[in-house]
């Protein structure tokens, strides 16, 4: 570990992405997932809570990358016609689900 932080410092090593650092943290891919499936109109946020419950996911991975997904407009709270609160997959996070999907299947080309 302090060769690798030896390294990174002294020659400069590339340093990751933004989208990255965010995309392999915990949470945020099964966020994506699940809000990919209600488009542009949103998911009360119960069930969304609900959703990660039956898949045995843990809220804490939700709201340990929920800021930043909403600061880089990825997804975003909209009030339904009910007053509840729903999240939403914005155009952007629509884009970005569509641009992960066609790498994943790149992949599972490459592999056959």
């Amino acid at each position: 570990m302090y060769a690798t932080f030896l390294y990174r410092v002294k020659w400069g090593a590339r340093q990751m992405s933004k989208f990255f650092n965010l995309y392999r943290r915990k949470g945020t891919d099964e966020t994506i997932g699940i809000l990919s499936n209600y488009g542009t109109k949103g998911i009360k946020q119960t069930e969304f809570f609900q959703i990660l419950k039956e898949k045995h996911k843990h809220l804490n991975s939700f709201f340990r990358v929920r800021n930043e997904l909403i600061d880089f407009k990825i997804i975003s709270y909209i009030l339904d016609e009910d007053n509840d609160k729903c999240l939403v997959l914005t155009e952007k996070g629509l884009e970005i689900n569509k641009l992960l999907n066609q790498i994943n299947d790149y992949f599972q080309l490459k592999n056959q």
